[in-house]
């Protein structure tokens, strides 16, 4: 008798030691602010949230980033960068990885302030989401919410498991779930046309930027004309960092050039300043019909552009924006 109460009191020490062992590892996983996948590309989670807004939304991370194996870095959903709402990566349980070890389903809140709220004051709301990540490219595949984030991976395929669901959930997971590029654009001139205002970010933030548009659907035959018109019209909405990184992926398929990704000179003779005022007027001027690459702004007067010579040398300088078109 006296022994089997001594096994059952060492077996609840064995279970309890076994929890705790269970809780800590958890933990050092979820904390962890760095994953390296098997293919050497990694994510790296910072700005974990602090002070009003981790009382308001728990804890959790603001910053995602991806590094491809090459060592590029891009940011996951950079248009919904959190603020005073926006995404929040989840920091309770670590990223699933699926057996061949291309995809990660990340564990997300998309998070906001609703004002007013069910009580007629400024509440905080948040959704969970469970985007999924191809490893290799970095191209976010899909962004599902309800019953398929409470899914999990086969245990030898890349099968998206749910039990109960009523459907496929590999093929809700793991179809590309956003728009072709070209249609992204095609559809943002018909929308222009009409009389409401809708700019080309409007349509990016629903396929989650530029940088995921490009990661899903690296620049081809089939959609360069897209991706440099897309270029051209960011510019002349000031969106300078996106043209610039279409410029820069496009660049690197060698199937474009500075002067492609810019402007066009729309007067007969436009002058050069070193510096965004009339004061810094250079004897240099460009003609109708050159073409030029934007490289910033200053209000909405000026332009900074880089245009490249007949003898093969770029210049760097301010023109004033009415002549461009």
């Amino acid at each position: 008798m006296m022994r089997d109460k001594l096994m059952t009191k060492n077996s609840r020490k064995r279970v309890f030691a076994l929890l705790c062992l269970t809780f800590i590892a958890t933990t050092s996983v979820a904390k962890e602010n760095r994953i390296d996948f098997s293919n050497r590309s990694a994510l790296m989670f910072s700005a974990p949230l602090k002070g009003k807004s981790q009382e308001e939304f728990g804890s959790g991370w603001t910053k995602a980033t991806y590094r491809g194996v090459t060592g590029e870095q891009v940011d996951l959903f950079p248009m919904e960068a959190f603020t005073v709402g926006g995404v929040i990566f989840q920091d309770s349980y670590a990223p699933q990885i699926s057996p061949s070890g291309r995809y990660a389903v990340l564990d997300i809140l998309r998070a906001g302030i609703v004002d007013p709220g069910p009580k007629g004051k400024p509440e905080p709301e948040t959704r969970q989401y469970c985007p999924v990540l191809d490893v290799g490219t970095g191209c976010i595949v899909s962004v599902q919410s309800g019953d398929l984030c409470g899914g999990s991976w086969d245990q030898r395929k890349d099968l998206w498991v749910v039990p109960g669901y009523d459907g496929d959930s590999s093929k809700a997971m793991l179809d590309y779930q956003f728009q072709n590029v070209n249609i992204v654009w095609h559809e943002y001139l018909a929308a222009n046309a009409k009389s409401f205002r809708y700019t080309l970010n409007n349509a990016l933030v629903s396929n989650l930027g530029i940088t995921n548009l490009m990661a899903c659907q690296p620049p081809a035959a089939d959609n360069l004309d897209a991706y440099a018109a897309m270029a051209r019209q960011l510019i002349k909405d000031g969106n300078f960092s996106d043209a610039r990184y279409i410029d820069k992926k496009l660049g690197v398929k060698g199937n474009s050039s500075a002067q492609s990704q810019g402007l066009t000179i729309s007067v007969d003779k436009a002058r050069l300043y070193d510096g965004p005022s009339l004061s810094t007027q250079t004897r240099t001027y460009l003609v109708k019909g050159d073409r030029v690459r934007v490289l910033d702004k200053s209000g909405a007067d000026w332009v900074k552009i880089e245009y490249r010579q007949s003898n093969g040398p770029f210049i760097e300088k301010w023109i004033q924006a009415v002549s461009l078109e």
